[in-house]
C-alpha cells in the first residue's frame, strides 16, 4: 500500500513538473507574441511610396516585453538594469535589425529586453507650402521624460521640405533602432544605426535584407557597444 502510495506521488510530482513547464513556456511564448505580430503583421506591405517592407519571420519565443513610454519610463524611474530597444515596425532599419538583436541577445543569454514603439509616443510632423512644418502629431508627457532621461543620446528632429532641404523642428528626438543599456535606472551605453558605419551596395535600398556581411557588420558593433 505504501508503495503504491509513493508511485502515485511520483506521478503527481511528475504531472506537476510537467504543467509547470508547460505554463512556463507558454507564459514566455505570450510575452513575446505581441512582438512577433507587431513586426511579423507588416510582411509584404508597403509605405506611402509603395516600397515593400522586409519580411521577417520572428519566433514567438523572443525576449521581446512590449512596453508603452509610460511603462518604460516607470521601470528607468524604479532603478531598471537590463537593456531597452527603441524602434517601430516600419522603420526599414529597424526590420533588418531585429533579427541580428535577437542573435545577439541569445548568444550572450539575455532572456529580457524591454521593447517600446516610439512611433505611437514621439512627435510626428508634415510639410505644407503655405504652413511650413506643421505638427502631426504632439509627444507625450512620458515620451518628453524620456528624452530627457536620454538626452545624450538625442537628436534634432527633422524634416524635409519640397525641394528636399533638412529643416529643424525644434524638438529632439531618438534616433531608431536604438538598444540602450541601463545600470540602476541609469543608461551607461547605447548601440545606434549608424554606429555600425553600414554602407548600402549599388542598386540595394534600406527596404532590402541586408547582406550576410553586412548583418556580421551590425553583429559585431552590439556587441562591441553593449555587452
Amino acid at each position: 500500500m505504501i508503495a503504491i502510495k509513493k508511485k502515485t506521488m511520483l506521478h503527481i510530482g511528475y504531472a506537476a513538473c510537467i504543467l509547470l513547464m508547460t505554463m512556463a513556456l507558454l507564459w514566455r511564448s505570450s510575452i513575446g507574441y505581441c512582438f512577433a505580430y507587431e513586426y511579423d503583421s507588416q510582411n509584404g506591405t508597403t509605405d506611402k511610396d509603395g516600397n515593400i517592407y522586409l519580411s521577417l519571420d520572428i519566433k514567438t519565443d523572443n525576449p521581446f516585453i512590449v512596453q508603452t513610454d509610460e511603462e518604460i519610463l516607470s521601470d528607468i524611474e524604479s532603478g531598471y538594469t537590463g537593456y531597452v530597444y527603441f524602434g517601430y515596425p516600419t522603420c526599414p532599419y529597424c526590420r533588418n535589425t531585429v533579427p541580428v538583436l535577437i542573435d545577439v541577445l541569445k548568444e550572450n543569454g539575455i532572456e529580457k529586453v524591454l521593447y517600446c514603439n516610439l512611433k505611437k509616443y514621439n512627435y510626428q510632423f508634415g510639410y505644407s507650402a503655405e504652413s511650413d512644418i506643421v505638427e502631426t502629431q504632439h509627444g507625450t508627457a512620458a515620451y518628453d521624460s524620456l528624452l530627457h532621461v536620454l538626452s545624450e543620446y538625442t537628436v534634432p528632429k527633422t524634416i524635409k521640405d519640397a525641394g528636399g532641404n533638412s529643416l529643424d523642428t525644434g524638438v529632439k528626438t531618438i534616433y531608431v533602432p536604438a538598444v540602450i543599456k541601463f545600470e540602476n535606472g541609469a543608461p551607461v551605453s547605447c548601440w545606434q544605426y549608424k554606429d555600425a558605419g553600414l554602407k548600402l551596395n549599388n542598386g540595394q535600398t534600406i527596404y532590402d535584407k541586408w547582406t550576410d556581411a553586412q548583418a556580421e557588420l551590425v553583429h559585431k558593433s552590439m556587441v562591441g557597444i553593449l555587452m
